[in-house]
C-alpha cells in the first residue's frame, strides 16, 4: 500500500481517537445491512460484478458527532471472476468476506466517512487469497422508524489507493440499506 494512503489513514485514526475520547452523547450500536455491488472499472482486483449482494454486520462506538464502525461483509454468490494463480484465469468465486473499519462523522441524519477494508476471496477450486488493504468513502443518512430502531442507507465508493479516487465514475458506486439499533 502506498505511503499517502497510510498517512491519510493514520491521520483519520488520530482524529477519531481524539474526537471519541471526550464525554457526550453515546452513538454506539449494532448494524445489519445489505449491499448492492457494482463492477469497479478502475479497481479490477475486486471480484464483484454488477448486481452482486453482500450482507453486512457491524458494531459502532462513538460520542456526539464521530463514531468508529467495525464490521464485515459476506458475499455468498459472487458473479465476478479474478485470476486465482498464475496461468489460471477467470476462476469462479465461491464467496468473499470483507472485514472493515470506518471512521464516520455525523450531523443530524447525515453520515459520511472513510474506511479501510481487505477482502478474502475463496474460489470454487478451494483456493483463497486476500485483496487489500484498500479504501472506501461513504455517504449516507439515518432515519428513525420505530422507537430506537433506525433505517440506514448509504452510497459507497471503493478505491485501490488515494491517487485513484480521482478516477471516479458513477458506475463504480455501490449502495446499501439496513437497520441500526443503538445500545
Amino acid at each position: 500500500m502506498n505511503s499517502k494512503l497510510w498517512s491519510g489513514l493514520t491521520a483519520a485514526v488520530v482524529l477519531g481517537l481524539v474526537a471519541t475520547s471526550g464525554y457526550g452523547q453515546n452513538t454506539s450500536g449494532i448494524n445489519v445491512m445489505g449491499r448492492y455491488h457494482s463492477e469497479n472499472a478502475t479497481f479490477t482486483d475486486l471480484p464483484f460484478g454488477n448486481g452482486d449482494i453482500s450482507y453486512h454486520g457491524s458494531i459502532e462506538y462513538g460520542e456526539k458527532m464521530v463514531t468508529w464502525q467495525l464490521g464485515a461483509d459476506y458475499s455468498p454468490d459472487v458473479s465476478g471472476t479474478r485470476d486465482a494463480q498464475p496461468g489460471v484465469t477467470n476462476a469462479l468465486i465461491d464467496y468473499v468476506v470483507t472485514p472493515q473499519l470506518h471512521l464516520l462523522l455525523m450531523d443530524g441524519p447525515w453520515r459520511g466517512g472513510v474506511g479501510i477494508l481487505s477482502s478474502y476471496v475463496q474460489d470454487m477450486d478451494d483456493e483463497g487469497d486476500w485483496i487489500g488493504p484498500y479504501g472506501q468513502v461513504q455517504l449516507g443518512f439515518q432515519l428513525p422508524i420505530y422507537k430506537k430502531i433506525a433505517l440506514r442507507a448509504a452510497v459507497y465508493y471503493t478505491v485501490e489507493s488515494i491517487g485513484s479516487i480521482y478516477e471516479f465514475g458513477f458506475g463504480d458506486l455501490e449502495y446499501g440499506a439496513g437497520i441500526h439499533y443503538p445500545f
